[in-house]
């Protein structure tokens, strides 16, 4: 941004609030940084807490650590859900056919003693795993 405003691309009083933001909060994460605790060698460890080539902090690795964790059981979870509803509707749609009824509610009600009760049990194991990950049935560690 100051290669912009020297070279007369940018007014200092007409550039956008947006251009301004990041280089407040580049310099707080750089003050907070620098304000952690020093190893004996007077570095911050074997971790660069800058990114050098954008010019701004990186997020801690515990953020990072969360986000994955997150991302894996929401994405395990979702996939297991998926597989049970489409468990659900291959079992349905032996009885009613392909003809697209097979997972409403009420063609499901007025066949449930022919459905195959086995497929069904595992079926609603995928559902009850893929939809508890996502309300949080088990809290993660």
């Amino acid at each position: 941004m100051r290669v912009e405003l020297d070279h007369g691309r940018l007014g200092g009083a007409t550039a956008p609030l947006s251009q301004h933001v990041p280089d407040v909060h580049v310099h707080h994460a750089r003050r907070a940084v620098d304000q952690q605790p020093q190893d004996s060698l007077g570095g911050h460890g074997d971790r660069d807490p800058y990114d050098r080539a954008a010019g701004r902090a990186l997020p801690p690795p515990a953020s990072l650590e969360a986000a994955w964790k997150y991302f894996i059981l929401c994405g395990g979870g979702i996939a297991q859900a998926l597989f049970g509803t489409i468990t659900v509707y291959f079992a349905a749609a032996r009885v009613l056919g392909h003809e697209g009824g097979a997972l409403l509610w009420t063609h499901l009600d007025a066949v449930k003693t022919q459905l195959e009760p086995t497929v069904l049990s595992l079926a609603f194991v995928f559902l009850f795993i893929g939809y508890g990950t996502k309300t949080g049935l088990v809290p993660a560690a």
